[in-house]
């Protein structure tokens, strides 16, 4: 998921640390830390969220949501107004 992720919408700043301590043996933990410095995702076990949790399962809701995330990035950086003459409805 991190590598599709990464991959699909261009991450490229890894931050330069390890944001999580459980991905050191991952082989995305490049990827997995991308996402973290990009705010795509803030970990797995809140309020510590030291944890990324690489082997859990990602459903579909989970999905959606970094899907969902990144939409709303992106249309963020585009003002209401230019929203609302689109015809998109606000999402603040």
């Amino acid at each position: 998921m991190a590598a599709f992720l990464v991959r699909a919408f261009g991450y490229a700043d890894a931050g330069g640390s390890d944001l999580f301590v459980d991905d050191d043996t991952s082989i995305f933990e490049n990827d997995i830390d991308k996402l973290g410095t990009a705010g795509v995702t803030r970990g797995c076990n809140p309020p510590a969220n030291d944890r990324f949790c690489p082997s859990d399962k990602v459903l579909r809701d989970q999905m959606a949501s970094f899907l969902s995330d990144r939409r709303n990035v992106e249309r963020s950086r585009a003002t209401k107004s230019q929203d609302q003459h689109r015809g998109f409805p606000p999402l603040w």
